[in-house]
């Protein structure tokens, strides 16, 4: 009967066809800068539309009974080979009950196929998100497989080590936006994590010395009140500041880092005025420092811009 073989004739062709079509808009898309989470969402949107608009539809209403058979083929029968199932249902229970002389058996196998590819394109590329992501960033397209790694999670794979290591290199730090200094060695960190790394790091240079000051100066007042992660949040947004008096001890009372910290607001109505306060409770949503937020809040209900 050959239903098999017509079946994964099929099912590669459009394994195929689809994977030409998705390295085609990998590189567009990586010439234009956009955004891989929009591009993996939109080719899932679009492979789960056009299969349910050119196959399911009429898979689950006018070839049901066939269908649900294939999707069941497991409760028929047994076997560790996946195309054994395939093969004993295209041949036995589905041919046996289909009924549609105008729409050959063979051609709905065929179709059935093709559904069935896309289907399993679209779980596998929702899977390996991560997989693809470094595809993308590394341009690396001889990974672009489309199929899953036997036996193994795709983060264990050669190919995904392979494309972290030259993407994450040492030399790529400045593009990523990451410090200068990590925990451990940067081809050990996950994509999201250096994805994280990077947004806590572009949020920390946004602070400056001002700001900085200021908060070391609520930190010295409020920080028994903080909680440890609190008062090492603030320690690291108001990393790098320098005035090597403080060090020596030569007239460090009378400078700018030591008054500014020592009195707060009050050294100058000018520098921390209303909008001053706004900006640093804006540059702080979400970093978690509600002692912080509570002071601002406080001195700017009071507008005298003095800290008791």
């Amino acid at each position: 009967m050959g239903y098999l073989k017509t079946y994964n004739y099929f099912y590669t062709k459009a394994n195929n066809i689809v994977k030409r079509k998705l390295v085609e808009e990998f590189q567009e898309a990586k010439k234009k800068s956009k955004n891989y989470n929009t591009l993996h969402n939109n080719i899932l949107n679009w492979i789960n539309s056009y299969r349910k608009e050119s196959f399911s539809n009429e898979f689950e209403t006018k070839y049901k009974e066939p269908f649900l058979i294939f999707k069941n083929r497991g409760e028929f029968y047994e076997s560790d080979n996946p195309e054994d199932l395939i093969k004993w249902v295209l041949e036995g229970e589905m041919e046996n009950c289909y009924d549609n002389n105008r729409y050959p058996y063979k051609k709905f196998v065929a179709d059935l196929a093709l559904s069935q590819s896309l289907e399993d394109i679209s779980r596998h590329f929702q899977n390996y998100r991560l997989y693809y992501q470094l595809v993308y960033r590394s341009g690396m397209y001889e990974y672009f497989y489309l199929k899953d790694f036997e036996r193994i999670l795709p983060e264990s794979s050669v190919e995904y080590k392979t494309m972290r290591n030259s993407l994450y290199s040492e030399r790529a730090k400045e593009e990523l936006n990451l410090p200068d200094t990590l925990p451990k060695s940067i081809e050990k960190y996950t994509p999201k994590e250096l994805e994280d790394i990077s947004k806590v790091n572009s949020k920390l240079k946004l602070f400056n010395n001002d700001e900085k000051l200021l908060l070391l100066n609520i930190l010295k007042t409020h920080g028994g009140d903080m909680s440890t992660a609190e008062f090492i949040r603030i320690c690291l947004i108001t990393n790098g500041l320098f005035d090597y008096k403080i060090f020596t001890g030569v007239d460090y009372k009378n400078t700018a880092i030591y008054r500014k910290v020592s009195e707060g607001v009050s050294y100058s109505e000018k520098i921390y005025n209303e909008e001053f306060l706004n900006e640093l409770k804006f540059k702080l949503e979400g970093m978690n420092v509600p002692i912080i937020s509570q002071e601002l809040n406080r001195l700017l209900a009071k507008k005298t811009f003095r800290i008791t």
